[in-house]
């Protein structure tokens, strides 16, 4: 198609005058001049319409240079086209174009056959925003079967505002600023980009190897940035603002192989940050050394973690197991888990990535009491998730000073509730507690917690410091048409109270032996509680709890709803010098 506007041809000879019929070296050139042409370059791929230039010619070759034009949906700039070796029995072909285009019509005129660019990558033209100013070269034999192996493709291009939400699954990538070259064995992509708004340097590197089957790929990719705690949750790395502070240089590659394999890998370097784990009772200050490394094998059907590693000072924590294709965990072992003074091996099994299986066994657990959440007034309780728990370590820490020993126990919740309790341990490593929550051959259950201290327990569980002695047994038991509400008494004998309320102490000191007790700082001496109790998942209600000393009583009965976290407690403090004066 188009229009010639002017045409000129040359042809130069060397004439025998003895034979004016024999030419020699002879030698032909044309030069057209053509407006709108249309010129269809390579089989499968859009003609270049719309084009403006100059065609020349030989013998040997004709080369077309234009200016303007399209391709698809792509804008041409300046292009020249080359066909040589007319005089030869082959001929060959060389396409350069350049262009300033949306990205996402580039990567459609990639996508044609033969070249099938995008195809072979697993990629959507539509799914690319932003523009790209692109250099390209092809060039082959004009063959009627053209293999590939026979075709050279060269470009070069500069991304502008890219975007792409389907490139990188779950990263929305936005404000790409990248350079991009490719050839027929690889495609390289290399700049910056905010991926779910965070900035980060990435590379991107595709390769293909000729196999019987077709062209296979294997890739490379590397995202590079420092990035905060609040910055990793938006990259799926969830990371709690109170346990890090200031930015993490972290680096992420991935590395697909020609096999059909995959590994992932993630390097942090955490010396630069402040790190806690106020669960554990661990912190670690900015500058001081500390790094992370987690390797992950990625096959067609499941996923392995290969390495997991997280070392500093006070940390050596190293994990093994199987994740599902999802990178859903299905098995993991902590061993060794050191981090500060805890030191023990957790062994974790999941289900549809719901965790259901705990054993912790090892020397030392430290697992802090934390500040309480405000929870609003008004609340629903959660479903349980089903979970069994076993454990089997020597110390347990529940604050700095506050500790069990000899810590066994298996335990096991249902989709109701916690079904059953068998645990025992040693308070302060000098008293012991039982805990039982046993299923019955008739589908109730029979509840009990048994010490000899009260006290000791409540110090070592960093409940409070209050309570000093006490003998303690709380038992009940559930019916068959309520399996997992609890009804029982309360029973505690010979227990001491320290740090009453002022008026308690007021009050109790108006004996004469209160006032001693009040003068020794001893705290005031119960004789017994006793009440009942009412528990299901929902709440604990106390009912006619009363408790006596030598000079003051109390009843009490309310409740403590589980989903706000608030206690409601009626009752009355009667000093025993009352009654004497009444008497």
């Amino acid at each position: 198609n188009g229009v010639i506007r002017s045409a000129t041809t040359k042809l130069l000879a060397r004439i025998d005058r003895s034979d004016l019929t024999a030419l020699n070296n002879i030698t032909l050139n044309s030069t057209l001049n053509f407006e709108n042409a249309t010129v269809h370059y390579l089989d499968g791929m859009p003609p270049a319409s719309g084009i403006n230039g100059e065609a020349t010619a030989d013998q040997d070759s004709v080369r077309l240079t234009s200016r303007g034009g399209k391709a698809g949906g792509v804008t041409l700039g300046d292009s020249i086209i080359t066909i040589a070796g007319l005089s030869a029995e082959d001929q060959t072909i060389d396409i350069r174009l350049s262009s300033q285009s949306k990205i996402s019509e580039v990567m459609r005129l990639l996508d044609h056959p033969p070249l099938n660019y995008a195809g072979k990558l697993g990629l959507k033209p539509e799914t690319f925003g932003g523009t790209a100013d692109m250099e390209m070269q092809l060039a082959f034999p004009l063959l009627k079967d053209l293999p590939l192996t026979a075709m050279h493709i060269a470009g070069k291009a500069r991304l502008r505002d890219m975007a792409n939400d389907r490139l990188v699954k779950g990263l929305a990538i936005t404000s790409g600023d990248m350079d991009l070259t490719v050839d027929a064995q690889k495609l390289n992509l290399a700049g910056s980009a905010e991926f779910n708004n965070v900035r980060l340097q990435a590379e991107y590197q595709q390769h293909f190897s000729l196999q019987p089957g077709g062209l296979v790929p294997s890739g490379k990719a590397s995202l590079r940035g420092n990035v905060t705690a609040e910055q990793m949750g938006k990259l799926g790395l969830p990371v709690p603002n109170d346990n890090l502070t200031g930015a993490v240089p972290l680096t992420l590659d991935y590395d697909q192989s020609f096999a059909g394999g995959a590994t992932l890998t993630l390097q942090a370097d955490l010396t630069p940050v402040q790190l806690r784990v106020p669960r554990l009772g661990w912190e670690k200050p900015e500058r001081q050394a500390a790094t992370g490394r987690i390797k992950l094998q990625l096959d067609k059907d499941a996923a392995s973690i290969k390495e997991f590693a997280f070392t500093g000072e006070g940390l050596n924590v190293r994990l093994q197991g199987q994740l599902g294709p999802d990178l859903q965990p299905r098995v993991l072992t902590c061993k060794p888990c050191k981090i500060g003074r805890s030191d023990f091996t957790a062994q974790l099994a999941f289900q549809a990535g719901r965790l259901r299986d705990v054993a912790l066994s090892g020397a030392v657990l430290d697992w802090r009491s934390l500040p309480e959440a405000k929870t609003p007034q008004k609340a629903e309780v959660e479903e349980s998730l089903p979970l069994n728990l076993t454990l089997n370590l020597e110390k347990v820490y529940r604050a700095p000073q506050a500790y069990f020993t000899t810590v066994r126990g298996e335990l096991r919740r249902d989709a109701v509730g916690w079904d059953k309790m068998a645990m025992r341990a040693v308070a302060a490593g000098r008293v012991p507690i039982t805990i039982s929550l046993l299923p019955q051959a008739n589908k109730t259950r029979k509840f009990s917690i048994v010490t000899d201290d009260l006290g000791d327990v409540l110090r070592a569980a960093d409940i409070t410091d209050q309570v000093h002695e006490g003998k303690m047994l709380i038992s009940g038991n559930s019916t068959v048409q309520e399996p997992y509400r609890i009804m029982g008494k309360i029973d505690l004998k010979n227990y001491r109270v320290r740090k009453l309320p002022a008026l308690a102490v007021l009050l109790n000191a108006v004996s004469i032996t209160g006032f001693a007790e009040m003068m020794a700082g001893e705290g005031l001496n119960f004789d017994r509680l006793e009440g009942g109790f009412d528990w299901n998942r929902q709440r604990l209600g106390l009912d006619d709890v009363r408790t006596a000393g030598g000079a003051l009583g109390l009843n009490a009965e309310g409740e403590m709803a589980f989903a706000t976290n608030r206690m409601n407690l009626r009752g009355t403090v009667v000093p025993f010098s009352f009654f004497n004066a009444v008497i």
